[in-house]
């Protein structure tokens, strides 16, 4: 039970805010939010393959997911090296920005 809302609570993460905003999404906006979706549940389940998997998709390497941190903070926040190297090697900006500061 707390691994499915931990899942829940990644994919609300991964929705765009602008997106809940203005009501239902376009195809495209929708694959975005998806790949994104996905990049960040990769993340937080450190799981190398589907980061790689949604990267080699389009994830956007700087996108912000709805608490607005980027995937390197993510993957810092959860403290995970290997994931850290992967968005670096798809040219991550350590330096990225976030409401909370880079």
């Amino acid at each position: 039970m707390l691994r499915r809302l931990a899942t829940i609570s990644v994919l609300l993460l991964g929705v765009s805010g602008t997106v809940l905003a203005q009501g239902p999404p376009n195809e495209k906006q929708l694959k975005k939010d998806i790949i994104r979706t996905d990049l960040f549940i990769g993340i937080t389940r450190h799981d190398a393959a589907m980061v790689k998997e949604a990267l080699a998709h389009g994830a956007d390497i700087e996108s912000h997911n709805l608490i607005e941190v980027t995937p390197i903070q993510w993957a810092g926040f959860m403290g995970d090296r290997n994931i850290v190297d992967i968005l670096l090697a798809h040219k991550a900006k350590l330096d990225a920005q976030s409401i909370y500061g880079s």
